[in-house]
């Protein structure tokens, strides 16, 4: 062998891999998961923005009043401040507005108020029952509930209370009337032989039909703010639970199956999210909140005592929620081998470059010698 040679193609040979230290550092990227991609991801609902205010029917000092809060649970404030029970609120489509139920005046009658709670006037006078109101999208009409013609029936009514018109005239009861987004579709709730299932009808009270036809209560229907989903609560599985469905009542999901006793759902104002109620275990119900599809559950806010029937509205102000319960984890495909800290990666390096060098050293002496 020709050992000048030998020298000459090892020094090449120590070039090339000292060169190939370079490489090194993207063997072993440093960071997070996102190096080598995912395995678990979460969901960013550490810190969410919780847009709008909901009001709500709460109970304080054996009473019922409507209170209100923003949509993350601060700044809760009592609306009603009276004696007597109030509930059912409802907000007016701009958010300016609220109409409710209260027996103020010795009877279950209709009111409206602004936002702030002033400016309170009386919008039925009938010795029959009215409630559970509910705005037309327009913001010129409401609809509402009433047995002032012997039995539960859905009215309307102009937003002075003028016009109250029975629209269903039905001879079993019909209550909790919900006006589509675009105003052509009113979802409701009808009694047939001791069974409580949700109808939609056209917003002249014409062409009811059937949308879930299934033995167990099912009550409370809401619009998704894109008018193309329902949410409601049932008892069909003997628990009280919320559901979505296609406003044709296709594409039943359940989306709380039985964590506990929940009822009246609300959608927020971007179709994200949904507030409902949930018994705790003083079986009185709190207003929580969960993603549109039923994950991330959590109690809103701080307000402890027994609530009812919450409202949803607008998109301000905004604040940031922490939930009190863990994100939830998608499960995605491993597609490559876990990813390497900064400090490993430097320490891999080193080792690397200790070791080539080392060997370039021993390599030149030996060849060296032999020349």
């Amino acid at each position: 062998m020709d050992t000048d040679t030998g020298v000459e193609k090892m020094s090449r040979m120590i070039i090339v891999l000292l060169f190939g230290m370079l490489l090194v550092p993207g063997l072993f990227p440093a960071g997070g998961p996102d190096s080598w991609g995912k395995t678990l991801r979460y969901e960013n609902t550490a810190t969410q923005k919780m847009c709008g205010r909901i009001v709500f029917e709460g109970r304080t000092d054996d009473n019922s009043e409507i209170l209100i809060m923003d949509a993350n649970g601060e700044n809760l404030a009592n609306l009603t401040n009276n004696v007597t029970y109030s509930w059912s609120p409802a907000w007016s489509p701009d958010g300016r507005q609220i109409v409710f139920a209260s027996y103020r005046d010795g009877n279950n009658e209709i009111y409206i108020m602004d936002a702030d709670g002033s400016n309170v006037r009386r919008l039925t006078n009938n010795p029959a029952f009215d409630g559970y109101p509910s705005w037309f999208p327009d913001g010129t009409k409401i609809a509402f509930t009433s047995d002032r013609d012997g039995n539960s029936e859905i009215y309307i009514m102009n937003i002075d209370g003028s016009d109250q018109t029975n629209i269903t005239k039905n001879p079993t009861g019909d209550a909790f009337p919900s006006w589509s987004p675009d105003g052509e579709k009113i979802a409701f709730v009808r009694s047939i032989d001791n069974d409580d299932e949700i109808f939609v009808m056209n917003a002249d009270g014409s062409n009811p039909v059937n949308v879930t036809n299934c033995p167990g209560s099912d009550s409370r229907p809401t619009w998704s703010p894109d008018g193309k989903k329902i949410a409601f609560h049932s008892y069909r599985n003997a628990v009280g639970e919320i559901f979505v469905m296609n406003a044709d009542g296709s594409d039943l999901v359940n989306l709380t199956n039985g964590r506990a006793t929940e009822r009246d759902p609300v959608w927020s104002p971007d179709g994200t999210m949904i507030a409902y109620l949930t018994k705790n275990e003083h079986y009185e119900m709190e207003i929580w909140v969960m993603n549109s599809d039923g994950t991330n559950p959590h109690r809103l806010g701080d307000y402890q005592d027994p609530a009812a029937r919450p409202a949803w509205c607008c998109t301000s102000p905004c604040k940031e929620e922490l939930p009190s319960s863990p994100p939830p984890v998608t499960e995605e495909p491993f597609t490559s081998p876990p990813p390497v800290t900064e400090s490993f990666q430097m320490e891999a390096y080193a080792v690397i470059l200790i070791v080539l060098i080392v060997g370039a050293i021993l390599a030149y002496v030996f060849f060296k010698k032999r020349s």
